[in-house]
């Protein structure tokens, strides 16, 4: 703490350490909800770049070595647990609104990992509660958009500067009835969602939504709960469960790369493509997008058991090792740490997994994570990759409902 305190008073000259201040910078989220976010968190997932961990000087002395968890600071207000907006901004985790345990809510933190401290979000102008929307980092706003709320699904949204600690509304696109839970992702100048049988697009400059062609005109067929990520130029869409009265229970082996600069679809090669599933993990490492995980279609197909590495820029697909993985399960965070695929937790009521693992893509090989002080057993929670560390934010057993608000942190070494 006195080195904190000495980097503090620093920074009031040099700019550098805010301790339990306003946080700025780029980021991600991901967990394994149909809503991650970008591929920073679970890769750069809360979209998709890994974190840049520049706050950290003030503890990262105290740090022990090697592979551990270790818990963190209470934020001391009620966080949602479960359906939060969960996003990493290169500096801060910024968390809000979800369903915590005792409903719905509508306030916020900002969570300082150098400091180990919380500072409450604003609350005035902030978007009405409401949990499963997409939230997506810009470099310098958190979008909010879509959600489930009380009266039922929202269409409108807001944008929360971290800095200035101040929300604003953005404009409200019927659209967004249609997919409450996907992840979204930031293009430099869009908000980008896969959205039913399209994406949506919003616009930060001119606060303006627009859509993509739909699959009558060479998108994907319409689907909810895929995988989809986000590699710098395309968004990709991959799996899912088609549309259908009865729900997205027939699945999906297909899908598709969306290229915004020509507001145009290609498909994805179906050839050497992992098996059919829905609630996958899919993050972006920088050159492909990882496929693991997931669940069947309720029915006839139980849970995938292979996984694979789709490249883009030869439209193929190659396996990823499954020897040594942990058991299949749907709704887990995972991280991509820029060398290794991180996954923990996941599963569904009553079988939900406190168990992980590590996929070292150099090797192609799976080692387990350390189970010494980890959670307990919880599925839909969100994890987001600093630089050097996973964070991990509630969840439910689906048993006893969302959980109180986990905060903990992984080292994997």
């Amino acid at each position: 703490m006195a080195r904190c305190v000495a980097l503090a008073l620093a920074a009031a000259t040099v700019g550098s350490c805010r301790c339990g201040g306003p946080a700025g910078g780029d980021a991600r989220s991901d967990s394994g909800r149909p809503d991650s976010g970008s591929d920073a968190a679970v890769s750069p997932d809360a979209g998709a770049q890994p974190g840049t961990d520049s706050s950290l000087a003030c503890n990262e002395a105290g740090v022990a070595p090697g592979e551990h968890w270790q818990a963190l600071a209470s934020p001391g207000v009620s966080l949602g647990a479960l359906g939060a907006a969960v996003v990493w901004t290169g500096t801060a985790l910024l968390v809000w609104g979800g369903d915590s345990p005792t409903g719905l809510t509508a306030v916020g933190a900002r969570y300082d990992p150098g400091c180990d401290r919380w500072t409450p979000m604003s609350t005035a102008g902030a978007p009405a509660a409401r949990d499963l929307r997409t939230a997506v980092w810009t470099g310098t706003e958190m979008i909010i958009a879509g959600g489930y709320a009380p009266a039922g699904i929202d269409v409108d949204g807001g944008r929360y500067d971290p800095v200035a600690d101040a929300w604003a509304p953005i404009a409200s696109d019927p659209a967004l009835a249609n997919c409450p839970s996907e992840r979204g992702f930031w293009s430099g100048a869009d908000v980008l969602l896969w959205c039913f049988d399209r994406v949506l697009r919003w616009n930060a400059a001119t606060d303006v939504w627009t859509a993509s062609p739909d699959s009558s005109s060479g998108g994907p067929s319409a689907r909810g709960l895929g995988g989809s990520a986000w590699t710098g130029t395309e968004l990709l869409v991959w799996g899912g469960g088609l549309a259908t009265p009865s729900d997205y229970y027939i699945l999906a082996t297909d899908g598709g790369r969306y290229d915004p600069a020509a507001d145009a679809w290609a498909p994805i090669a179906t050839a050497g493509a992992p098996l059919p599933r829905r609630l996958p993990v899919a993050l972006w490492t920088g050159t492909e997008m990882l496929v693991w995980g997931g669940d069947g279609d309720n029915l006839t197909m139980p849970a995938p058991t292979d996984a694979g590495r789709y490249d883009p820029a030869t439209d193929s697909w190659l396996p990823l090792g499954v020897s040594g993985a942990p058991a299949w399960r749907p709704e887990l965070s995972a991280a991509w740490s820029g060398s290794d695929l991180i996954v923990w937790g996941g599963g569904q009521a009553g079988d939900a997994f406190a168990t992980g693992a590590r996929w070292d893509a150099t090797l192609d090989s799976w080692s387990p994570v350390t189970d010494t002080d980890a959670p307990s057993a919880r599925f839909g929670h969100s994890a987001v990759w600093t630089g050097t560390r996973m964070l991990l934010w509630g969840g439910t057993d689906g048993v006893i409902g969302p959980l109180v608000p986990l905060f903990t942190t992984y080292f994997p070494r």
